[in-house]
Parts: C-alpha cells; sequence; structure tokens
C-alpha cells in the first residue's frame, strides 16, 4: 500500500488550486482539493501500482481506477482481436499474457470489428471512415517502450505511424503537451462535453510513467460517470503530459493480473466486476 503523496506530490496539489483554464470553467478549487486528498489504496502488482478511490468530485459520486508504470519496464501494446475473436478485456489480456490492460478503441458492436484507424504489428488493419470524437492517435514503437499521442486527422492517418509498430485513433484528444485541449473549435466534440458516461483514457507524465485510467458510470449511487471537461480536468492533477480518451460506456474496463478486474463495468447493469464487454481491441503492458 502506498501513501497519497507517492503518487500526487504536495507542491502538485498547489499547483492544482490555480491550474484551471477557460474550458475547465465547471471545475471548482474544492474538486482539486478533494482529488488531491483522495484515499487510493494503493497496491503494487509486479512493476504496476493500482489504486482506486470513490470521493464526491463534481457535485457527485465518482468512482475511479487508475494503473500506473514506468514505460521502461513493461512493453505497452495495441491488441487487435476482431469479430469472432474478440472477447472481454480480461480474457484478451489473459490470452496474451498482459500484465494490466484497458479497452481501447471505438467498434462496431454487431461485427466487433474497428471504426477508426488501426495499425497492428507493422500493418495497417482497420481504415474506415473515422467520425464523432476521433481526432486523436496512440503511437507505439517496435519495443513498445515508447509511445507518443498525437492530434490527427483522416488526411494524417498513413502518414503518422511511419516508424511506429502500433498506432490507434480514438478522441478526443485530452491534453497535449501539458495542456488542456480547448474543445470550443470543434462542435460535434464540444456538445457532447456535458455528456456524463463511464470513460476510459490512456496518458503518460513527462517522466516516462503511463497511466491506464476508468471512469466509472450509470451507477448514480456509487459512480456518476464524467464529461470530457471533467475527465480532463482529472488529467490535469495526475500531472500527465499527453492524454486521449478512449472508447467509454458499457466497455469501460480497467484490468490487472493480480487483482483482475479492477473497476466496475456496467454491461450488466451491476455495480459489480462482472460486466463487461466483448471488445475487438485493447491496450496491454506485458
Amino acid at each position: 500500500m502506498y501513501k497519497n503523496k507517492f503518487f500526487l506530490p504536495f507542491w502538485v496539489a498547489l499547483c492544482l488550486l490555480t491550474a484551471h483554464t477557460s474550458t475547465l470553467h465547471a471545475v471548482s478549487k474544492a474538486d482539486s482539493i478533494s482529488f488531491a486528498c483522495a484515499q487510493w489504496n494503493w497496491q503494487k502488482s509486479g512493476r504496476v501500482c493500482i489504486g482506486r478511490t470513490q470521493l464526491n468530485l463534481f457535485g457527485s459520486v465518482q468512482t475511479i481506477s487508475i494503473a500506473r508504470y514506468p514505460s521502461r519496464r513493461l512493453r505497452t501494446d495495441v491488441i487487435h482481436a476482431p469479430g469472432e475473436e474478440a472477447a472481454s478485456t480480461s480474457t484478451l489480456a489473459e490470452r496474451f499474457g498482459g500484465k494490466v490492460a484497458i479497452n481501447a478503441s471505438f467498434f462496431d458492436m454487431k461485427n466487433l470489428t474497428p471504426v477508426t484507424y488501426l495499425k497492428y504489428d507493422g500493418n495497417v488493419v482497420a481504415d474506415p471512415a473515422p467520425g464523432g470524437v476521433c481526432n486523436g492517435m496512440l503511437l507505439l514503437n517496435p519495443k513498445g517502450k515508447r509511445i507518443d499521442i498525437q492530434t490527427c486527422t483522416p488526411d494524417n492517418y498513413t502518414k503518422m505511424p511511419e516508424g511506429w509498430e502500433d498506432a490507434i485513433v480514438a478522441g478526443p484528444v485530452l491534453i497535449e503537451e501539458g495542456r488542456s485541449v480547448d474543445f470550443s473549435n470543434e462542435l460535434e466534440i464540444y456538445n457532447s462535453m456535458a455528456v456524463r458516461h463511464p470513460r476510459t483514457l490512456v496518458g503518460y507524465d513527462k517522466k516516462g510513467w503511463i497511466y491506464f485510467v476508468v471512469v466509472d458510470g450509470r451507477a448514480k449511487a456509487n459512480a456518476a460517470g464524467m464529461n470530457f471537461e471533467e475527465l480532463t480536468s482529472i488529467c490535469r492533477w495526475l500531472g500527465l503530459y499527453e492524454a486521449l480518451n478512449l472508447d467509454g460506456g458499457g466497455s469501460s474496463t480497467l484490468w490487472d493480473a493480480k487483482l483482475g478486474v479492477v473497476n466496475f463495468p456496467t454491461d450488466n447493469r451491476k455495480f459489480d466486476h462482472k460486466g463487461e464487454r466483448k471488445v475487438p481491441n485493447i491496450i496491454l503492458a506485458r
């Protein structure tokens, strides 16, 4: 078990009180203090640190789960398993020898195939027309020891992954080079900002730590879910340098090899660890 200062140094907590941009107009200083003082009950699972908290945040009850690990010590990969190969995040992670995993990007729930660009093991395996909030690309180098998150458009999908082994498009981008992304010029994203759902995101800080974060939702008494504005706030409070929103809703799952499903997936409409959904892609570390 880890003390809170292991994860959120005091100087960061102080910065939280003033670290707001115009995009984060609904977030109060009290929220940042609540987050900084949260009890995460950290556990070490191999090289991965796992924490989960439930707290009052943004005027509601929130349940947040985090996995954090040094990029240089584990290999991070995108896993592609479409159609009949699709399975729950935990099943895919176990199948491919993962230590920790989250669900990845958006997909067709009928066919269980990606609806965003995906490069897997050096080959483009999906390049459908993008839609909605898909303005970011997660890039992984051939050894899986370095990741990058970049804003992208369909015009540069094929050019950006050159030299990268895996790449997957999702969105929106929440943090770019340490700054909150302003959605006001992207009408489709901006209009969806106020809607609360379970959320999944991937990010990293400047010290080389990779973060898998899941915010639970659709369980009013235990987990309200977050909108993009609120999700961006917790990314800032975690000190992320880059962060990308992934598929959320019933797909949102954080799994660990030692602890099992850490969060409370909602596909069974119960606040337990059994409500996972089949997905065709995940992000894992091994």
